[in-house]
C-alpha cells in the first residue's frame, strides 16, 4: 500500500522533471525535502504525517533593522487574509529574525497541478512580501492592507 510520504515523494519527481524554474530538488530524509527555483527560492516541504498534513515553509527576507510596530501589526493582519493568500502565513523565524511564509497541503488529494499551483502561488506571494519588506520607510504612515499578488 502507498503511503501518502511515498506518494508525496513520486510528485516531487514528477515535478522535477515538469518545472523548467526548479533547479534543484533535495531530499533531506525521510520526511523533508526542499525546491530550489532559478530566482534563487526555497521552499521547504515536510510531511507532518501526526497531522496529515504537508508544510511548505519559504524564507522571505529578513525582518528590516527598521521594523517597528506599524510592519509587525501589518504582517500579523496578513494572516487574516486566507482568501487572497491563498491560505499562507506569515511568521517570524527567532534566531535569526527571518520573515516566513508558511502554507499547509492536504496530501489526500493532492495532484500534480494542484502541488505545482500551490508552490508557484507561494513564491508569488514571497515576492509581494519581499517588496512590500523592501519599501518599508518607518517615518511614512503606511496603509496596513497588503499589497495583493495576481
Amino acid at each position: 500500500m502507498e503511503t501518502a510520504n511515498h506518494r508525496l515523494q513520486l510528485l516531487l519527481e514528477d515535478l522535477d522533471a515538469a518545472d523548467g524554474g526548479l533547479v534543484a530538488l533535495y531530499h533531506d530524509d525521510a520526511f523533508e525535502w526542499a525546491l530550489q527555483y532559478e530566482d534563487e527560492t526555497v521552499i521547504h516541504l515536510t510531511w507532518r504525517g501526526e497531522h496529515s498534513r504537508i508544510e511548505l515553509a519559504c524564507a522571505v527576507a529578513p525582518l528590516p533593522e527598521s521594523a517597528d510596530g506599524d510592519l509587525l501589526k501589518a504582517l500579523l493582519m496578513c494572516n487574516l487574509l486566507s482568501d487572497e493568500s491563498g491560505g499562507t502565513r506569515l511568521a517570524l523565524s527567532a534566531p535569526d529574525k527571518m520573515v516566513m511564509l508558511i502554507r499547509d497541503l492536504e496530501p489526500e488529494s493532492l495532484e500534480l497541478p494542484a502541488l505545482k499551483d500551490s508552490l508557484d502561488a507561494l513564491r508569488s506571494r514571497a515576492m509581494a512580501v519581499q517588496s512590500y519588506l523592501r519599501e518599508w520607510q518607518p517615518a511614512v504612515r503606511h496603509d496596513p492592507a497588503f499589497p495583493q499578488t495576481a
